[in-house]
């Protein structure tokens, strides 16, 4: 869930309410919020293409310092990763399709989009959140939350969220508490909500829940890129991303001065008169009207001399457009993006399935190494889908995540592995793992299975009756396929 952001964010977001030692930590945590919501807000920049950037003041006119270029690098570097991030549902150990009531719990929650935000705020921001919570019936209730408005910290022996804190500005016009800032205190024993009064802290909610305290509190974090260093994540926007974006930008805001002064061919007239720019009635014509109409008809003055006309050639733009080449290339081998993505080269389609796998090789290990990270962190979603309703599913902890595909799709070149491998016995014939490798979601999957079964029912059913007719009419049928269904069998068809 979106959650509007508030211009200033107290530092001593604290109520009088709470308890000395949680005082501290809504301070602490509220402090941490506070001091990197600047990065934070740049980093969103990047990703827009509208991050502030630097003028040398060499080649641009003062006059003209207002113009900005927009480069969309970032953000589609970022997009050709968390595009490819689709969240199908869980496998538990064992199994080859994914959990129903898990997966239930997810599409209720809208996780199909949902997570998809989730993928966007980690590599944007560095990292990403969500919350767990129970509706009116004891349902889990799953939203994810922007970094912009809430900070945690995560223990790193045991990945759970120890503590987080959430602070966003109510909206809601049917809300008792609209246009006044809220905050949440989230701790393993309890949760706290309070609400901004009169330049304090009110407390308006506390929700006690000290059986699940052992599991921390109902947040998932999911940090982007941590390190042993720096667990708690970067953003994906790596200051080489942004020195490039940067540079292209300003390129192209030369590029833009140079249109509109350097680019067109400028006109020279020696010996023009001032009469020659006036109309008959000594009005002056505009410049257009002078260009327009002197230059085609221009004649000699009385004395019998000509005008002379002089034409300047514009200055081609073909270096800065080579910088900007070259900035995109950078970029390319930065991001892992394909030169045709970057609008470098464009070849045309690749020869084979193969090729195409080759040029999105290191797309698609970034896009894995990705799964595989916010895997953990959905596994920890999984888990306290139940444990907000009292109850554990320790299986849960070698579960893991389906997700989608995560290449460029080559169906003609799947369909031959996978056919090979079936034919060599490397993999049974309707295999799920070889529906999954072909990219069917799970949901396809499982009508598959449903279409087989009933195909294979029908089966078992014709040949039940084939069985049934040959005991009664003591001949066997015809072979499926051949001859008329309708003929008759038996010692009077064999009569015939």
């Amino acid at each position: 869930m979106s959650l509007p952001l508030v211009d200033l964010l107290p530092v001593t977001a604290t109520s009088i309410d709470l308890a000395p030692h949680e005082q501290e930590i809504a301070w602490r945590l509220a402090s941490r919020l506070m001091n990197r919501r600047g990065d934070y807000l740049l980093s969103g920049q990047y990703y827009r293409g509208e991050q502030p950037v630097p003028s040398l003041n060499i080649s641009v006119p003062p006059e003209l310092e207002s113009l900005r270029a927009i480069m969309g690098w970032g953000g589609s570097a970022v997009d050709a990763v968390s595009e490819r991030l689709s969240l199908q549902g869980v496998i538990l150990n064992g199994r080859t399709e994914v959990d129903d009531e898990l997966l239930e719990y997810f599409q209720s929650s809208n996780l199909d989009a949902e997570s998809s935000l989730v993928h966007e705020d980690s590599m944007i921001y560095g990292n990403g959140y969500v919350l767990i919570g129970a509706d009116e019936d004891g349902e889990p209730v799953i939203t994810g939350e922007s970094p912009l408005n809430m900070v945690g910290y995560v223990d790193r022996r045991t990945g759970i969220v120890t503590c987080a804190y959430q602070s966003y500005l109510d909206v809601d016009p049917a809300s008792h508490t609209y246009g006044r800032q809220r905050a949440t205190l989230y701790l393993p024993e309890s949760t706290t909500h309070m609400t901004s009064d009169s330049g304090g802290w009110a407390v308006i909610d506390r929700d006690e829940h000290p059986e699940s305290a052992e599991y921390g509190c109902s947040v998932v974090a999911f940090p982007n890129s941590p390190s042993t260093g720096e667990r708690w994540g970067r953003s994906e926007i790596a200051p080489a991303w942004r020195n490039c974006m940067n540079r292209a930008a300003r390129t192209m805001v030369e590029l833009e001065v140079m249109r509109e002064f350097h680019i067109i061919q400028k006109i020279i007239w020696l010996g023009a008169t001032e009469k020659a720019f006036q109309d008959s009635d000594g009005n002056y014509k505009t410049v257009w009207e002078s260009y327009a109409d002197f230059m085609p008809m221009i004649e000699a003055d009385a004395e019998g001399k000509t005008p002379e006309v002089k034409v300047v050639e514009g200055q081609s733009p073909d270096g800065l457009l080579k910088i900007i080449d070259s900035e995109a290339r950078l970029m390319s081998g930065y991001t892992g993006l394909n030169p045709q993505n970057m609008g470098i080269i464009n070849t045309g389609n690749p020869v084979s399935g193969d090729s195409i796998r080759m040029a999105d090789q290191r797309l698609k290990a970034r896009t894995d190494r990705k799964a595989t990270a916010n895997g953990n962190g959905w596994i920890r979603v999984a888990r306290w889908c139940y444990l907000i309703q009292g109850q554990d599913r320790p299986e849960l902890r070698r579960a893991e995540i389906d997700w989608g595909p995560t290449g460029i799709p080559t169906p003609a070149a799947d369909s031959d592995a996978i056919s090979k491998q079936t034919a060599a016995q490397i993999i049974p014939p309707r295999s799920a793992t070889a529906q999954a490798r072909l990219g069917y979601s799970a949901i396809e999957r499982n009508n598959l299975d449903e279409e087989f079964r009933q195909a294979d029912a029908q089966k078992l059913i014709e040949a039940v009756t084939a069985r049934l007719n040959t005991a009664v009419t003591g001949s066997a049928p015809p072979p499926t396929g051949e001859g008329d269904r309708n003929e008759p069998t038996g010692p009077d068809a064999a009569a015939r």
